[in-house]
């Protein structure tokens, strides 16, 4: 039986069961002005997702992991939850990057004309946010605030004007042959990528902690 329906910035979002082999799939159908696909979602996808967004969604209860195999009554129970969170989080005010995560987590920025504000980033988005950038070469004092996209496969980066209205980036990393080494006890953090170096500063350590964490999961070469 299909579940309800949740609606949110033109989408429209089902749960229609689930499917075990070797693994569970859950089968979502997601609508948009009158166009209908469907996706198969593992768990993991989800809770992927989840823990990549803004920390203002993190009170929404997201169902937790569990040890071992799940009977078909526990699956079923875990796609009740996922619902539920979805359904949550969907009826939220959202903001631009949570939008664009969204829609990259749907597929669906091919469907979707793109917002005021809102990019169509290639790859899945994995993280965003605002760092301080060093402009020029280490060891200047030039920091520039700007606010980052990190994708799968590319950096991008633009000024706080621009992205809230939908402009060019300032500029993109490819992440094709990264490295990034753990800091040392600052917030500042350094991403070589061949062959620039991309020098940034967070916020906070817990936010330069996941910023790493995410290129040191990506390195490569």
């Amino acid at each position: 039986m299909a579940l309800q329906k949740a609606k949110s910035h033109g989408l429209t979002v089902k749960f229609l069961g689930f499917e075990t082999k070797e693994k569970t799939f859950y089968k979502v159908q997601v609508s948009h002005e009158g166009e209908t696909w469907e996706l198969s979602k593992r768990y993991s996808d989800f809770y992927f997702f989840h823990a990549n967004l803004d920390k203002k969604y993190a009170k929404l209860a997201f169902p937790p992991k569990s040890l071992g195999s799940l009977t078909a009554e526990q699956q079923d129970e875990r796609q009740q939850k996922l619902k539920e969170w979805f359904t949550e989080f969907l009826a939220m005010p959202m903001t631009p990057q949570a939008i664009a995560q969204l829609q990259s987590f749907l597929r669906a920025t091919k469907h979707v004309k793109q917002q005021r504000g809102v990019r169509n980033y290639p790859g899945t988005i994995l993280k965003a946010g605002y760092l301080q950038k060093l402009a020029g070469t280490k060891g200047s004092s030039n920091w520039k605030k700007r606010y980052v996209v990190l994708t799968d496969s590319l950096l991008v980066y633009e000024t706080e004007d621009v992205y809230e209205n939908g402009g060019a980036p300032k500029g993109a990393v490819s992440l094709n042959c990264i490295y990034c080494p753990t800091p040392e006890d600052d917030l500042e953090f350094t991403l070589h990528a061949l062959p620039v170096d991309f020098v940034a500063r967070a916020e906070s350590k817990d936010d330069r902690d996941e910023w790493v964490s995410l290129f040191q999961h990506l390195r490569s070469c």
